[in-house]
Order: C-alpha cells, then sequence, then structure tokens
C-alpha cells in the first residue's frame, strides 16, 4: 500500500521494544481543567462538550531525556458537523488556565478530520508551536490515507479506541508517532529545536465529544 510520508524531515521504521527506566501512570487525579466540560467517567477521562472549539485538560509531568507518551482515545460524539480534532500538548512549560488558543509554551500534535476544509480524505495530522494563548501556529502536516478510514463510520467510530503512542527526545528534539494500524511503522519528525524539556501535558479536543485513558510518562534509558 502506497503511502504518503513526509512530515517535516522524515518517516523512518525503529524498533518496537524498548527498556524501560520508570513509568508514571495518570488516573482521573491530577488534571487541571482548561476549558471545555470534564470528568471522570466508567474509569475514563472525558470532554463531554461537543461545541467547545477550545477543550482542554493539562496535566503537571515531567518530559526530559528520552521520554515516551502513552494514552488511547475513543470518539464519544460530536462529528456529525463534519469536522472533529484531538490532539496532546507536549513540553509545555506553565499550562493555559482559561479560554485561550494556545497552551503556553508547547507543541500541540493534533489529529483532525475537516473534508470541507482540506478535501480528500479530510484527516490530516498536524504539528503546532505554541508560544503562548494568544500565540500558536502551524509547523507541519501531512494527509492521512482514505485507507485508514476504510469502514470507519458514524454508527460504529465509538466502539473504536485508538492507541496513541509518542516517543520524544528532548535532546535531539526528535519526535516519533507510532502508527496505529501497521506495527511496524513509526511516523518521526523533527521540532527544530535541541535540548527541550517540559513540566506539563495537556490533553485536548475540538468540536467533538471525546474520552481518553491508561495516560503514561516513561522515561526510556
Amino acid at each position: 500500500m502506497r503511502r504518503i510520508m513526509t512530515l517535516v524531515l522524515t518517516v523512518a521504521l525503529v524498533p518496537a521494544a524498548f527498556a524501560v527506566s520508570q513509568t508514571v501512570m495518570f488516573d482521573g487525579d491530577g488534571w487541571q481543567v482548561g476549558e471545555g466540560s470534564w470528568s471522570t467517567s466508567r474509569g475514563r477521562l472525558e470532554q463531554t462538550e461537543p461545541r467547545t472549539g477550545r477543550a482542554k485538560a493539562n496535566l503537571p509531568a515531567t518530559q526530559s531525556g528520552d521520554t515516551e507518551i502513552r494514552f488511547d482515545a475513543r470518539y464519544v460524539g460530536g462529528a456529525e458537523d463534519g469536522y472533529a480534532a484531538f490532539g496532546i500538548h507536549v513540553l509545555m512549560d506553565s499550562p493555559n488556565r482559561g479560554r485561550a488558543w494556545g497552551n503556553g509554551d508547547s507543541y500541540l500534535l493534533w489529529l483532525t478530520y475537516d473534508p470541507a476544509a482540506y478535501g480528500g480524505s479530510g484527516a490530516y495530522a498536524q504539528v503546532y508551536r505554541s508560544r503562548s494563548g494568544s500565540d500558536m501556529t502551524r509547523v507541519s502536516h501531512i494527509e492521512i490515507p482514505r485507507s485508514y478510514l476504510a469502514g470507519v463510520t458514524l454508527a460504529n467510530v465509538g466502539n473504536i479506541t485508538l492507541p496513541v503512542r509518542i516517543r520524544i527526545d528532548t535532546a535531539t528534539g526528535r519526535v516519533r508517532v507510532k502508527d496505529p494500524v501497521d506495527p511496524d511503522l513509526w511516523w518521526a519528525f523533527s521540532l527544530g529545536t535541541r535540548n527541550l524539556s517540559g513540566r506539563n501535558i495537556g490533553l485536548r479536543t475540538s468540536s467533538v465529544a471525546a474520552s481518553f485513558d491508561n495516560v503514561s510518562i516513561t522515561r526510556i534509558r
């Protein structure tokens, strides 16, 4: 299957097995709501208001060295209007605690479905650079092939759990995102900055209700 594989610099295959030194798991405790209607439901962290365009919940979580972030996401509702998006702010310094487009000094890794704006499959993976609550710019994007959406409908998308796995090398600024379909493929790109660190992460949704679970931060040796 032909894939479009350009995300800033490169797309690479990397080994799936990593040696870990410490993993910290997070449940519904410790999350700080910036915007949206967040609650814990059926053991999952859920954002229940699909009309919110900038919903975000932030969590103190140190990121340094070679760090892996994992969580799973599940659609709840709101895509009937033809648009839905979610993602995670990483390498964040101080989060915004109210209405704001950006979220501190951070990078937003974002999945969006918007056929009206983009055409094609309508699904894109994007990277945004946030410098403050009012300053956020898109620095990279790539279209997700139609084949990834085959068989996905509004009737069954709520039964699909999307595993998200992100590995960040803070020394080099290299980020790798695990492909949820191909077990051997990682999408790799560069943030363009070296010697990074972060004290927070932030889950985020736009025009969709969604739930999250199994959030973990792992420091890789």
